[in-house]
């Protein structure tokens, strides 16, 4: 019996150091696969970007694609300002910009190992700035609580630009995008009445700025009624009645009609230094920042900013012009920003579609190009896209309940 024990506790010791190195060898071999869940959707201090997620359900994040090797993290339902890692992977020390694809919890947890084949259900999708590890990356990426119903807004096209759709107005929020050359996407999105504005963007790498061009319909008259010249829309209806799924299809080829006709929303500002030192550019109290988050133009460059323009009150349109002022700091002491040809003139009424330039420098200090009466020198530019705008796709949907074109 003695030796029974003794050999019971000699083997039970071994097969307990056994059990221990298979659990920790299923431990190693799950970690290699998958996080677990709650590292996975941890808010992380030290963080690459922030997500707020105004929507119901989990999301987990991919970088570029759905491959099993390009998920960044995990955001939890209704939180705000949430970290994800900074994984250098996908947040190197340099700037970079790429497209960030969500999924739900559910679809992942499914689809762990194949995330590819949720290329058509994909939740949502933005559009991310990452100004380096030495830059400035406070932006915060907000997704709509109306994403993610079981509703299917299908839009077809095939465009050389990234295409936003924007609710209310073109200076609305972001509903989500079909990102450039994709020839089918989908907005999923709750019941409701839409109003979408297709926006589209690219960014110009020669004047490192993003670029918006906004198809707009000329003044006509429909029956007896005369409309003034317009932003493109699309007007949705989903029943909240609908039991079953909804399908709507979008053909981007008729806001493409009306691309000759452009305009970009937005007032464009390029402030070149010859300052001797770095400057950066105040709009009010607020620091100018480009869509990369750069702030800093430093000596003997020059760097271009946007100011959207606010929805005019009772429209679908944006304003014309905004007045403001301008502060150029440089070695921290603020200098007003003055017009070039009078010195007396330090507020600005700036108009959409333009590129105005502040030229910096320690001789005259900073100045604007203001005047647009085309027998003066010192004149702002009209704002040109780099390259046209195509989109030439003919939709063939077989299965779908609406079409809005």
């Amino acid at each position: 019996m003695k030796n029974f024990i003794k050999t019971c506790g000699i083997n039970c010791g071994r097969l307990a150091i056994l059990a221990i190195i298979i659990a920790f060898g299923f431990v190693f071999v799950s970690c290699e696969d998958e996080v677990p869940r709650d590292e996975l959707f941890e808010s992380h201090s030290n963080r690459s970007i922030t997500v707020s997620n105004a929507s119901p359900v989990d999301l987990v994040a991919y970088k570029g694609s759905l491959n099993k090797s390009n998920r960044i993290g995990g955001i939890k339902a209704r939180s705000h300002n949430h970290g994800l890692p900074n994984d250098k992977r996908f947040f190197p020390n340099e700037p970079t910009h790429f497209q960030m694809i969500f999924i739900t919890r559910a679809q992942y947890e499914k689809n762990k190992d194949s995330p590819e084949v949720l290329e058509n259900e994909v939740y949502t999708r933005t559009y991310v700035f990452w100004n380096g590890s030495a830059g400035d990356n406070s932006k915060v990426y907000e997704i709509s609580d109306k994403v993610g119903g079981i509703h299917k807004i299908q839009i077809w096209s095939s465009s050389n630009y990234d295409v936003e759709f924007r609710e209310r107005g073109v200076a609305g929020p972001t509903l989500g995008y079909v990102p450039s050359g994709m020839s089918l996407g989908y907005l999923y999105v709750n019941a409701g009445d839409y109003m979408l504005f297709p926006v589209f963007q690219k960014f110009n790498v020669h004047r490192n700025i993003m670029e918006s061009v906004i198809p707009y319909r000329p003044a006509e008259m429909i029956g007896t009624t005369q409309f003034p010249e317009r932003p493109f829309s699309y007007t949705i209806n989903i029943s909240s009645s609908a039991t079953k799924a909804q399908i709507v299809a979008i053909n981007l080829n008729s806001a493409a009609t009306y691309l000759s006709k452009t305009k970009a929303g937005v007032v464009y500002v390029n402030i070149v230094n010859n300052f001797g030192d770095g400057i950066y550019a105040q709009r009010g109290i607020y620091p100018l920042t480009t869509y990369e988050g750069d702030q800093v133009i430093n000596n003997s460059e020059n760097r271009s900013f946007t100011i959207l323009l606010p929805n005019v009150p009772g429209t679908n349109n944006f304003a014309s012009s905004v007045r403001t002022t301008f502060e150029i700091v440089a070695q921290t002491i603020p200098v007003p920003v003055t017009a070039v040809h009078d010195p007396l003139i330090t507020e600005f009424d700036l108009f959409a579609d333009y590129m105005y330039t502040i030229n910096v420098s320690a001789a005259t200090g900073a100045t604007i190009e203001l005047r647009r009466d085309g027998d003066y020198q010192h004149k702002p530019i009209p704002f040109e896209p780099e390259t046209n705008v195509s989109v030439n796709y003919t939709p063939t949907p077989a299965s779908v309940q609406m079409i809005v074109d």
